[in-house]
Order: C-alpha cells, then sequence, then structure tokens
C-alpha cells in the first residue's frame, strides 16, 4: 500500500523506466540455464570442498538453508545473456513487483513464489507451521538508505504472512552468552531478513555467531555469498573446469584477480575491462578501463580486486527517443526465477538521481 501511493503521487520517474523490456525467448532460456547451472555447481560437495581449500571461509558449515532473495544480472550481447555478477541481499523486488502490479500485469504469482521461500526457509530452520515470534529486517543505518520504503514495503508484506517485522540497525541487536539475538527492548528474534552489506559478518561478530550456532535463521547468508556471489567466483567459474558449467562457459565473462603478476598487463589492455573490487556492492569502487585512471587503478590493488571482460551493454529507447543502457536482473530462490527486471541507466549503474532511468518491467518475446 505504501509503494502503491507512492506510485500514484507521481514519484516513480527517478526509479523506474517508462517502457517494458522485451526479453528474447532464446536469452531467457540462456538465462535460466546458467542460474540452474550454478546451483547445481553451489550444492557440489568437491566445489564446496576447493572454495574451503583455497580459501579459510567462516561460512561452509553445513547448512541446510537457501537464501531468498538472490539476484543474477546480465548483459544482453547481440541476444546473448552475459552474466555480469550474483548478489546476495538483492534490493527493489517489492518495488518492481509494484511496478508490474501498477502497470496491470501479473504480479501475485511472483509475490506468492516470495513469500512461499520465506515460509519454506523458516519450517526447515524451525520445523514447526507457527510464524516467528519476532522478525527484524537489518541494515546499516536502514533509514539513510536509498531503498528505504522498501524495508517499508518489507514490513507491509510479512504483515500479510502474520509475521511481525521491525527494522533495526545491525548495530542495534544485543545478544547473550548462548548468542541468541535479542532487540533493544529484549524480545527474542527468531528470524533475520538481511541486507547489510557485510557479506561475512566480519564486523558483526554477535550475528556471526548466531549464524555459526544457529540460534536465528538468518538469509540471506555467507554461505551463499561465498558460493555464488563473492566476485572472486567469477574468475574461479573461467579457470576450473566444473562439469555444471560446461553448457555455460560462454554465458560467463573472461574474468581475472588482479595481482602482481598481471598488474602491467591488464594496466595496458584496460580498456578490454571492468574493474571493481571483490566484494563490492552497489557499483562502488566500479570502474570501466576505458576511463580509469592510474590512481585508482593503482588503488584497486590494495583490494581483493577483478578485472572482468568488457561488453558494452545493450540500448533501449524512451517514449521521448532517448537512448539508454540496459541490463537485467533476475530474483531467484533457488534455481528458480521469481521476478525478471530491466534496470535502465546511464553511465556506469542506475542510481535513481534522475527521471527516465530505473527499474523496468520486463516481457517474454517469442523469437
Amino acid at each position: 500500500p505504501l509503494a502503491y501511493q507512492f506510485l500514484k503521487q507521481n514519484k516513480w520517474q527517478a526509479l523506474f523506466f517508462d517502457q517494458a523490456i522485451r526479453l528474447p525467448l532464446t536469452s531467457y532460456e540462456q538465462i535460466k540455464k546458467t542460474i540452474q547451472s550454478l546451483y547445481q555447481l553451489r550444492n557440489n560437495k568437491d566445489y564446496q570442498k576447493h572454495l574451503a581449500e583455497i580459501q579459510t571461509y567462516p561460512s561452509l558449515e553445513n547448512k541446510k538453508q537457501d537464501s531468498v532473495l538472490m539476484a543474477y544480472d546480465f548483459h544482453l550481447n547481440n541476444e546473448t545473456a552475459q552474466l555480469i555478477e550474483v548478489n546476495t541481499n538483492a534490493s527493489a523486488f517489492l518495488l518492481v513487483n509494484t511496478l508490474y502490479q501498477f502497470k496491470n500485469l501479473d504480479y501475485k504469482t511472483a509475490l506468492e513464489d516470495l513469500k512461499a521461500s520465506f515460509q519454506k526457509e523458516w519450517m526447515i530452520f524451525n520445523k514447526k507451521e507457527s510464524p516467528p515470534s519476532k522478525i527484524v529486517l537489518i541494515d546499516e543505518e536502514p533509514l539513510q538508505q536509498k531503498m528505504a520504503i522498501e524495508f517499508f514495503m518489507y514490513k507491509d508484506f510479512f504483515k500479510s504472512m502474520g509475521w511481525n517485522m521491525e527494522i533495526l540497525d545491525s548495530k542495534q541487536l544485543k545478544t547473550d552468552s548462548q548468542h541468541y539475538l535479542y532487540t533493544p527492548q529484549d524480545e527474542k528474534i527468531e528470524f533475520i531478513y538481511n541486507r547489510a552489506t557485510d557479506f561475512y559478518f566480519e564486523n558483526h561478530p554477535a550475528l556471526a555467531k548466531a549464524y555459526q550456532k544457529n540460534t536465528c535463521l538468518i538469509l540471506p547468508q555467507p554461505k551463499d555469498y561465498c558460493l555464488l556471489a563473492d566476485k572472486n567466483r567469477l574468475a574461479d567459474w573461467r579457470s576450473e573446469d566444473w562439469p555444471e558449467l560446461k553448457d555455460i562457459k560462454k554465458n560467463l565473462l573472461k574474468t581475472k584477480i588482479l595481482n602482481s603478476d598481471n598488474k602491467q598487463e591488464l594496466w595496458q589492455s584496460r580498456k578490454k575491462y571492468f574493474f571493481k573490487i571483490c566484494q563490492g556492492y552497489g557499483g562502488k569502487m566500479a570502474y570501466k578501463g576505458a576511463s580509469l585512471s592510474r590512481p585508482k587503478f593503482e588503488e584497486l590493488f590494495q583490494h581483493n580486486s577483478l578485472a572482468q571482460e568488457y561488453i558494452a551493454p545493450s540500448k533501449i529507447k524512451d517514449s521521448n527517443d532517448q537512448e539508454w543502457k540496459l541490463d537485467l536482473r533476475a530474483y531467484v530462490y533457488k534455481d528458480q526465477i521469481q521476478q525478471l527486471a530491466g534496470r535502465v541507466y546511464q553511465g556506469q549503474l542506475t542510481n535513481f538521481k534522475a527521471p527516465g532511468r530505473g527499474f523496468a518491467t520486463v516481457e517474454i518475446k517469442s523469437d
């Protein structure tokens, strides 16, 4: 209801694009295949063992949970859907869903699928049909986030499920000696919908302990970030011959981790690449090589960073014949697409700062 009123008041222009994205069926099938293949790899015990061997991760415990609200982002290159990155903590599902509703398109199926994914994961964790007594959405300074409106939408969403949700700053969480988590009012928290971008809980020891000890269900979780969304994986998938990825190699962009051995070569050929830090998010420290300065290039080497083959995004025109860049986002639970969104922008990313750019509905068209 809140977001619908927001749209009716004509405040949508800086969040949404006015045209639907027409996605070729062949591209949609490529997107599905890529997601299914990566989920199969995620569940491969040898793959998990391999990651544990190449780096110590605190998140590969034998957890039965699957993260909700994963997102896979793609560029369309001559109708080939090429994976840009995978995200946990993905934003805008409910905003996009409201746009589908606003345009009198099917929105209920995606919404019911999302509800079912939350309910299923809670049942697996709790083994009871009763709802969690307390679910908390966390982020760092949540009311200062540019997508804060969506946090209130989730409050309505969970209320429709009969779940009592509160929005908290992740630093407000309290804990006890048994690593249970509590609100500032000492209410025990049973389920956390996690929007914080401290993906491995390195700066949130209470969250890390609760996750490790299973005293609270926390989703999305570090395990899925490690197996799928840590951008180091983009390089792993290209360099390793995992059988699950055999049929989707062409959908994966060439990616290299920056190191002293390839530093000079990457600088000289920087125009062929897009550079970003491996644990970045929201376009932070992400640069097109053609416009990358030497100081910024040197700064990237102070972090765990990568160079990804640069593929120009496809283009789309709005109703005023203005041209925009386009990529596609698939919101996913396990290996199932729940909702598709276009992301239309100028520059390097969707930033919601000017009318016209933003999220768009997607229509799948027959070839």
